[in-house]
């Protein structure tokens, strides 16, 4: 799978990149339940409050539109 990435998103797109890459080349996807639980130690650095998800809400959804275009290129 490694070898089919070119130019993929530095951010959080990666995993969407990556899914549909996988799709794409006939990877079968299996997933695994997740179970998220309150940090213990810290806090998050991007989740700031409702303007900081809007921001990510955003940037998700262009790189959603430029990875099914292809404008992040592939081989």
């Amino acid at each position: 799978m490694k070898q089919k990435f070119d130019q993929p998103p530095y951010n959080f797109s990666i995993e969407l990149y990556t899914y549909w890459k996988a799709k794409k080349h006939g990877f079968v996807i299996k997933r695994a339940p997740l179970r998220f639980e309150n940090r213990k130690h810290g806090t998050s650095s991007w989740n700031k409050g409702l303007r900081s998800k809007m921001k990510l809400s955003i940037q998700m959804i262009c790189d959603s539109v430029k990875i099914r275009i292809g404008s992040f290129k592939e081989k």
